[in-house]
């Protein structure tokens, strides 16, 4: 059940808003490696309503 409703949180997410990236910024997906294998520097994207009325996201 969590991972239906996860799954449904994220595409939600995404359909609901453009995702960018800061200003001049390019993504660094180098790798840090351990037990668990994570990004050195955490991805940081803005995101920016895709919908025209602002009701819908209430």
């Amino acid at each position: 059940m969590a991972e239906r409703m996860f799954m449904f949180l994220l595409a939600t997410l995404l359909h609901c808003f453009d995702w960018k990236l800061p200003e001049r910024k390019k993504p660094d997906l180098s790798e840090k490696f351990g037990i668990v294998i994570k990004l050195k520097n955490p991805l940081v994207v803005i995101p920016a309503p895709r919908l025209p009325d602002p009701k819908l996201y209430e």
